[in-house]
């Protein structure tokens, strides 16, 4: 299953009926499962958001379905970002091909930048 972080703003809508929020999350949750959504965690915050979620989903169109569903009712505004368990990441790391730094002579300043930090020229080494 993948991992979702969900940041909710709450609409105007939202906060006109903010006493309800604890009832519509529980609702979210049901219709989550129904959905084969597991929320691992949703939390009410303060700051630039004002709730975070923690999801499971089968693949991406269920989520983003999902997603859809729930800002049809007009209560909240989205950002899902999608997440990585460190065994995720691990796999994608596999693929990450290694740097390796380009030697002098290259380039218009010939390896005599006086700004190497900037102009430092970088090959990937991939297995062609």
């Amino acid at each position: 299953m993948a991992t979702y972080v969900t940041l909710y703003n709450f609409t105007d809508q939202g906060l006109r009926n903010i006493k309800d929020t604890v009832k519509r999350s529980e609702a979210v949750k049901k219709a989550a499962t129904a959905a084969g959504i597991t929320i691992k965690e949703l939390v009410w915050t303060q700051g630039q958001y004002d709730l975070v979620a923690i999801s499971e989903a089968p693949d991406e169109v269920v989520a983003n379905a999902f997603e859809l569903n729930t800002l049809k009712h007009g209560n909240v505004r989205t950002q899902t970002m999608r997440a990585f368990t460190p065994a995720e990441m691990e796999k994608i790391l596999e693929h990450v091909a290694e740097v390796v730094p380009r030697r002098g002579g290259e380039g218009r300043n010939r390896g005599r930048s006086p700004r190497p930090f900037l102009d430092t020229a970088v090959s990937l080494k991939v297995g062609i």
